[in-house]
């Protein structure tokens, strides 16, 4: 496992991110949050939403925007988990999938890699 990049962000929800690259080329993009079970969402490639779930508004979102990591010319099957007061994503590429779309390696093998 290699970490590609560590940025810590200037923000109300998250306290910093970082990105690794596992020997599989499977990646993986972790948020710390300030808060534990916080509610998140992936709008595209470089764009995650982070909303405190104590929030009054429905449109209250925060914006963090990273810098697009994933190579161009692999398509990956995004899945992502939440601990406590971390957010992990993870871009598997397809060519570790199967045909029916179930993972050939669990998530406790990517991380021993």
């Amino acid at each position: 496992m290699t970490i590609i990049e560590k940025q810590t962000v200037n923000s109300k929800n998250v306290k910093d991110y970082w990105v690794e690259k596992f020997n599989s080329g499977i990646y993986s993009l972790v948020f710390n949050t300030k808060k534990r079970w916080i509610e998140y969402h992936q709008a595209d490639d470089s764009i995650y939403l982070f909303k405190d779930t104590s929030a009054e508004l429905d449109d209250d979102w925060e914006e963090i925007e990273i810098e697009e990591f994933l190579p161009k010319e692999t398509t990956y099957l995004h899945t992502v988990n939440q601990n406590k007061d971390q957010v992990e994503f993870y871009f598997i590429p397809f060519n570790l999938v199967d045909d029916d779309g179930d993972d050939l390696c669990t998530v406790e093998e990517i991380s021993e890699e």
